[in-house]
């Protein structure tokens, strides 16, 4: 069952607020994120099945990378796409 808030409730209102307070700062750190400099990542070497690999070896003649952090299994929404 989903709860619509109701307007007329402060603590409704008040959630309300905070969301739209939260929405609003999101917006505004994603507009920053987007201005900021591409960084150049160091070229790290791993260890692979087959021995050692460099990072831009993975990558071929790719010049970016997309980093996405994984908390593991015991974060529902990490391991929601991580499969």
């Amino acid at each position: 069952m989903i709860l619509t808030p109701d307007p007329q409730n402060e603590i409704d209102r008040q959630i309300l607020d905070i969301e739209k307070e939260i929405a609003e700062k999101k917006a505004k750190l994603r507009e920053l994120r987007a201005k900021l400099p591409a960084q150049e990542v160091q070229d790290y070497t791993f260890e692979g099945w087959k021995g050692k690999v460099k990072l831009s070896d993975l990558f071929g003649d790719k010049n970016e990378l997309i980093l996405v952090s994984n908390m593991g299994k015991s974060c529902r929404y990490c391991t929601l796409w991580a499969d």
